[in-house]
């Protein structure tokens, strides 16, 4: 009997709870297929009727301050918000979100607050690093410019000559994205060239951002006349990015590589893994697969040692015309990027490659680089 009364009083509990959760998530469901579609305001009225009803949903409570802040209505979607985080502290989305409110706002010292802690708790989300820069940013802190120098030193295992490369470059850090100009001048087998190159990384919204470049190269010896190339990034939560993108290399013959990624943020550490591929390439269809990982550090956790491992036909990103000799490849690589002081950042990259080139069977490369970065 005392088993009896103990099933029907679970039940009782239960049996609601069911219908409950099946409903945030029918509502959720709904708001966000209404907020793709473009009917936002839709999805907003839907999201307050629910919260009206049951005041303790946070899926929906943190969905509404999410698309009120994306209308501009800051106050309502940071007390939303900010209930939600102080329900649930383990949530980097949500964080995320409440800190955009305030570098939307225009409260970048609490933006700066959010984001150390998103910093402190999440290592190397980049969510958080750059929330933080934009905050400095808007507070008149952050240095906004940064001039970079560096050079690439190639020795092989047979008789050729070492390949040797310099790059110049400014960048300046914008509350819509960063800007970089760039220009490399490579010496590879008794010829010269000198490419120059402009990248953006315009941002859209909270979690998607775009890298945009174009590169000429007016003696077309080593780099193609005309380089292009764009990809989309993409957070799709749990510390998970997806990118997708393509290269249009402007060869006598052109060229176009298509690029996938996904990155993965676990605390200190930032995992990617890439892939390129060049559809009838010398008659067929090539592939490589890179996969790396980065360990932040330092005080703004802007300082990282990573380490890659590629495989197939390119050992890295394709920039020169000697980059196609490459049939396939196994390559090593360690990097480094460290703040050195307030103003300085010095870049180290080491890497061996065996590869199977038209010319030479069993080859390997061997790569040294180093740089060095002033912010002002």
């Amino acid at each position: 009997m005392r088993r009896a009364r103990l099933f029907l009083f679970l039940l009782a509990i239960v049996v609601p709870a069911v219908p409950a959760v099946a409903q945030t998530t029918d509502v959720v469901a709904q708001a966000r297929a209404l907020e793709k579609s473009g009917q936002r305001a839709d999805a907003i009225d839907m999201l307050r009727a629910r919260l009206a009803v049951a005041p303790g949903d946070d899926d929906a409570r943190e969905m509404l301050g999410l698309y009120l802040s994306w209308e501009g209505m800051y106050d309502e979607a940071r007390t939303l918000l900010q209930l939600v985080v102080d329900h649930r502290p383990g949530d980097a989305d949500v964080l995320a979100g409440l800190m955009n409110v305030e570098l939307w706002s225009g409260h970048p010292q609490a933006a700066k607050t959010l984001a150390e802690r998103g910093v402190s708790q999440w290592r190397g989300d980049g969510r958080f690093t750059q929330g933080r820069a934009r905050a400095l940013r808007a507070m008149g802190v952050a240095l906004p410019w940064t001039m970079s120098a560096a050079h690439t030193h190639d020795s092989f295992s047979d008789s050729r000559q070492a390949w040797r490369e310099t790059q110049m470059s400014l960048k300046r850090d914008t509350p819509v994205g960063a800007a970089v100009a760039t220009v490399i001048r490579a010496e590879r087998l008794g010829r010269k060239d000198t490419q120059y190159q402009v990248d953006l990384y315009p941002k859209f919204r909270p979690g998607t951002y775009a890298y945009v470049s174009v590169g000429v190269a007016p003696d077309k010896r080593l780099f193609p006349h005309l380089r292009t190339g764009a990809d989309v990034y993409q957070s799709v939560g749990n510390g998970f990015e997806v990118a997708a993108g393509f290269r249009r290399l402007e060869f006598s013959t052109p060229t176009t590589i298509y690029v996938g990624a996904v990155n993965k943020y676990v605390g200190h550490w930032l995992l990617t893994g890439r892939m390129y591929y060049v559809p009838n390439r010398a008659g067929a269809s090539s592939k490589s697969y890179h996969g790396s990982f980065r360990r932040y550090f330092g005080g703004d956790e802007t300082s990282y040692v990573g380490g890659r491992y590629s495989r197939g036909f390119a050992r890295e990103e394709i920039v020169s015309v000697n980059d196609f000799e490459v049939l396939s490849s196994d390559t090593v690589a360690g990097d480094a990027d460290i703040a050195i002081a307030r103003r300085w950042r010095l870049t180290l990259q080491a890497s061996s490659s065996r590869q199977d080139r038209m010319s030479n069977p069993s080859l390997r490369q061997n790569t040294l680089a180093g740089g060095l970065s002033f912010l002002f």
